[in-house]
């Protein structure tokens, strides 16, 4: 799979969803209906269960969210992975989280 967005930026006690599009190297999307679909972050610390969930598997598309104070301002590394038929695809983003001031 091939990511479709590498760089996701928000800011500090922001909630946050992104709609991502699992894509495979010939542009098309796998079928994602009935995958059961989980994300984490990791920063410095421990890493942290995001929410994640299907929005159209036929397209391949999926959710990943997060409520306000979540995060603390700093970079993180997102994966949000898709698992369906005894595969597994892992879509990964860096995340920035500027000060709230």
């Amino acid at each position: 799979m091939e990511r479709l967005m590498d760089k996701m930026e928000t800011f500090e006690k922001n909630t946050y969803s992104a709609e991502i599009t699992f894509l495979r190297k010939d542009s098309t999307a796998p079928d994602l209906g009935g995958a059961a679909v989980e994300a984490w972050a990791v920063g410095a610390g421990p890493t942290i269960p995001l929410g994640a969930s299907v929005l159209d598997g036929a397209a391949g598309k999926v959710r990943v969210f997060w409520p306000a104070e979540t995060f603390s301002a700093g970079l993180y590394e997102v994966q949000l992975r898709a698992s369906k038929g005894g595969k597994t695809e892992t879509y990964a983003a860096r995340l920035t989280v500027g000060r709230s001031i």
